[in-house]
């Protein structure tokens, strides 16, 4: 067997024929499968040694680069697909089964909740001169109170075109709002004429993106040109990785959530509850002086991840730190931030 090896992410057992056939037919690293119950894993033999270095070249990278951003583009559209993060999911080839049989039932509910859903980048271009002639009067008046001269007026300009691109991001982002399930939380553009957002969308659903376009008020699509690039595997809204943790660092999270001997996700979600209750900045007193809120998350989120890898179930310190060691990790719950009920008595 190959190894080392590079994540690429999940589909059903079902779909791992047509998926590995689509990703066979571009050019890349031998591909490996994994296959436990109703779920398989594909990963892609990592290049090292001299295979490496010869990567050091900018144009190099790029090209391996492309090659599995194609290889995750071709089999998110063959079938419902759950991406991992190339940069972090590297693993012995030898682990890959035995990780996917401690986490397939989370990675199946992951591909369920996730796998038939695509990313598309939505960008909206216009021109400068239209957008600068309709502001005349504000840049006038903002280049005299910027004091004369081309300082002051080019100033004016860019405040301009900067309130331009605002006013047209919002709207884009008020318009696909309620026609696609997320829209990643910050958006990005290369240059003030033009603006991009990353949203997600039902498998084929990209017919909501083109209504968003028509709902648009007249003004703010004036002059404008939209690209649609996807459909894309959703690595902004949802991915598996492989995770490790050390004895040290499990150790300091069951002791700051105060974890009995043996728990599981229940115990662990209710510590966190009262935890962050007693953490929390508003309250006038707080009991839990041992770490701050952030801290308690974090450790909150460390030991959710080892416990669901580990399936059902009630485990102890030196389980997790087994399982730590290495792990499949798929999409958190919405249990990430400080819950909702916070300040409520938990």
């Amino acid at each position: 067997m190959i190894d080392p090896v590079t994540l690429l992410g999940v589909a059903a057992r079902s779909d791992a024929e047509s998926v590995l056939a689509a990703m066979q037919a571009v050019a890349g690293p031998k591909l490996v499968v994994a296959v436990h119950d109703d779920v398989a894993l594909f990963a892609q033999a990592a290049e090292k040694g001299r295979a490496l270095l010869r990567r050091r070249d900018k144009a190099s990278l790029v090209k391996a680069l492309f090659a599995v951003q194609r290889r995750l583009e071709v089999a998110c559209q063959t079938a419902a697909f759950l991406p991992a993060d190339p940069g972090g999911a590297p693993c012995p080839a030898q682990a890959l089964q035995g990780m996917l049989a401690d986490a397939a039932s989370c990675v199946a509910a992951s591909l369920a909740q996730h796998g038939g859903r695509h990313q598309w980048e939505v960008t909206m271009r216009w021109p400068a001169e239209p957008a600068l002639a309709r502001r005349r009067d504000d840049i006038a008046a903002a280049a005299a109170g910027a004091g004369a001269g081309p300082a002051g007026l080019a100033e004016a300009v860019q405040a301009a075109l900067r309130a331009e691109q605002a006013f047209r991001s919002d709207a884009l982002r008020e318009a696909l709002a309620p026609l696609v399930l997320d829209i990643a939380s910050q958006g990005n553009a290369a240059s003030e004429t033009e603006t991009t957002l990353t949203v997600l969308v039902p498998r084929h659903g990209e017919a909501a993106i083109e209504a968003a376009f028509a709902a648009m008020p007249a003004e703010a699509t004036r002059e404008a040109s939209a690209d649609l690039k996807g459909p894309l595997p959703p690595f902004s809204f949802a991915t598996c990785t492989i995770a490790s943790a050390d004895a040290d660092e499990l150790a300091r999270a069951w002791s700051q959530l105060a974890l009995p001997p043996e728990t599981d996700t229940g115990d662990l979600n209710r510590r966190w509850r009262a935890a962050a209750f007693e953490a929390h900045p508003d309250r006038n007193q707080p009991i839990s002086g041992n770490a701050p809120i952030e801290e308690l998350g974090a450790s909150y989120r460390l030991l959710r991840d080892v416990l669901r890898s580990m399936g059902q179930g009630r485990h102890r310190l030196a389980d997790l730190v087994r399982q730590g060691r290495q792990r499949l990790v798929t999409t958190p719950d919405p249990m990430d931030g400080v819950p909702a009920a916070v300040l409520d008595t938990p």
